[in-house]
């Protein structure tokens, strides 16, 4: 079994973005709280998003998306300019070096993930990696109806 190609694949398909939080992973964050996660969420979209959009997809208050926006400007792992279509609004993308931190990051998650399903050998794994899945399948669908009840 090629455990850094399963790790990757449950990184990216089954590990729910905005609850990747646990103690001893965080050691391996390069980032503070939110940095991470609006990273993620910018690389994963077509880039041109406002602040808003970043705010309802990590279940963020705006002051906080300001807050993490600025830090990852400082950074220069993102860049805002004016939205050509209106100039009122401005809109966020990730700059090379922000592609460059990601990657890196997740590469090293990776590794440590592989890592320990070496340790759980393959049957485990698979075994987990399904279950894992199919709880966040089913929480998925539970959670559709309490979008609009946040």
């Amino acid at each position: 079994m090629d455990y850094e190609k399963v790790a990757a694949e449950f990184i990216e398909r089954k590990m729910p973005r905005g609850h990747a939080h646990h103690p001893p992973l965080e050691k391996y964050q390069l980032f503070t709280k939110g940095e991470r996660f609006a990273l993620f969420y910018l690389i994963h979209t077509d880039g041109g998003v406002t602040p808003g959009d970043i705010t309802r997809a990590t279940h963020t208050s705006s002051a906080r998306v300001a807050m993490v926006l600025k830090t990852l400007e400082a950074k220069g792992y993102i860049s805002r300019s004016p939205d050509p279509q209106d100039r009122r609004k401005v809109l966020v993308s990730v700059t090379k070096a922000g592609r460059a931190i990601i990657a890196r990051e997740q590469k090293e998650l990776i590794k440590i993930i592989a890592t320990i399903f070496e340790r759980m050998g393959e049957r485990d794994t698979t075994e987990f990696v399904r279950l894992f899945g199919t709880f966040f399948d089913y929480m998925s669908e539970n959670c559709e109806s309490c979008e609009g009840n946040a």
